[in-house]
């Protein structure tokens, strides 16, 4: 009786699992010298441009200039859900759907009171001069109470000033106003200092024009506006549209701003 072709002997079968073991030995021994070549993750695959930032941003000194802040440990860092927190809050989120991330940065609520002094600017005539800072000052105080009380002066009084108004002929572009803003964090209290708040004289587009008193007016309280806090607008007819189309304060810059005061101070909002 004959015997399968496929049939092995025991003593074959051992010195083929033998050779198998010297084989893979050998081949570890070869490779464990060499680097890695597998791909290091991407610590920022998946975030936003701000919470990528945030790896590197955990100094609470850390200044990210015009409407930055720094980033305090995430242990102390309350997060929002959009949905939750998004509805009947006018346009706090509507920067929002860019990033998918934000961080609620505004002035501390024990603050007693803002002082603003709104000297006239020196670029335009006197009779001029007096208008524009006029209309400059009923701008910023249009927030009055709003949330906190605001004293603005045409003069400057004892003491310094929180704010003073910067005038230039032209900040360069499109600007008619600038506002540069330092939020800072250390443990559980909250500082907000105002590196400046620039308004300009002329129209850019034709420097020999002034603007009218209703116009500056709205651009001292579009700026203003983001000295408390608040964001752009998604809609035109509201004071802090970025583009002064608006023609006086809405329903939706009280409603953002009532918002954006009654969540906690660096609270960061998640899509």
């Amino acid at each position: 009786m004959g015997y399968s072709t496929s049939f092995r002997s025991p003593f074959t079968i051992l010195v083929a699992v033998i050779l198998m073991a010297v084989v893979f030995t050998l081949l570890r021994r070869t490779t464990a010298g060499l680097p890695d070549r597998s791909p290091t993750p991407d610590p920022c695959l998946g975030l936003s441009p701000e919470e990528c930032r945030e790896l590197d941003l955990l100094d609470t000194g850390e200044d990210l200039g015009e409407m930055g802040g720094a980033y305090p440990e995430d242990d102390l860092r309350v997060v929002l859900k959009a949905d939750e927190v998004c509805v009947n809050a006018g346009y706090l989120c509507a920067e929002l759907e860019v990033s998918g991330i934000d961080t609620i940065l505004r002035w501390p609520d024990d603050t007693p009171l803002i002082r603003v002094w709104v000297p006239e600017p020196a670029d335009v005539s006197p009779q001029a001069a007096k208008v524009l800072q006029r209309a400059a000052a009923n701008g910023i105080r249009v927030w009055h109470e709003f949330p906190f009380p605001l004293e603005v002066s045409t003069r400057l009084e004892a003491g310094d000033p929180d704010i003073t108004v910067e005038w230039s002929r032209n900040l360069g572009g499109n600007r008619l106003g600038n506002t540069g803003m330092r939020w800072s964090r250390s443990g559980e209290a909250f500082h907000a200092e105002v590196r400046h708040l620039q308004l300009v004289t002329h129209y850019p587009t034709n420097l020999e024009v002034e603007l009218t008193p209703e116009q500056l007016q709205l651009v001292a309280a579009h700026e203003m506006g983001h000295v408390l806090g608040l964001p752009h607008s998604d809609d035109p007819r509201d004071v802090m549209y970025p583009q002064n189309t608006a023609w006086r304060r809405t329903r939706r810059d009280f409603e953002t701003m009532e918002a954006l005061y009654n969540l906690p101070n660096w609270a960061v909002i998640r899509r």
